[in-house]
């Protein structure tokens, strides 16, 4: 996701530039003050993408960091697989319960998830 967003601002800086380079052009009549223009607005540019790449390793960093403290302790490590272990217990108990008190068969509903 965060690329996506990286992308985006990234994308959106470079139009900017590119109309502020066209607009530079059309009022700085010397070539010396277009090129210090231009390159003043690609170091912007740069500047700003490497501000992104900070900002996403910086949040690496901090799932990185998250992980290992979920992983420190027996019960963070499986309250995952309890719950999906959990959650499949209700499951099969709603299967084999929904109408099936005086005979057994499989409401036609579950037959998709049970074949999936």
């Amino acid at each position: 996701m965060d690329n996506v967003w990286s992308n985006l601002a990234t994308e959106s800086l470079g139009n900017i530039i590119g109309s502020v380079g066209n607009s530079i052009d059309n009022l700085v009549t010397s070539e010396e003050e277009k090129l210090a223009m231009k390159n003043e607005l690609v170091k912007l540019q740069l500047e700003h993408t490497i501000e992104l790449h900070k900002r996403a390793i910086e949040l690496e960093q901090e799932v990185s960091t998250r992980w290992v403290s979920d992983n420190e302790h027996w019960l963070t490590r499986l309250i995952r697989p309890a719950i999906v272990a959990w959650i499949f217990f209700l499951f099969t108990v709603v299967i084999l319960l929904d109408g099936n008190l005086w005979g057994f068969t499989i409401n036609p509903s579950y037959i998709p998830m049970l074949e999936t």
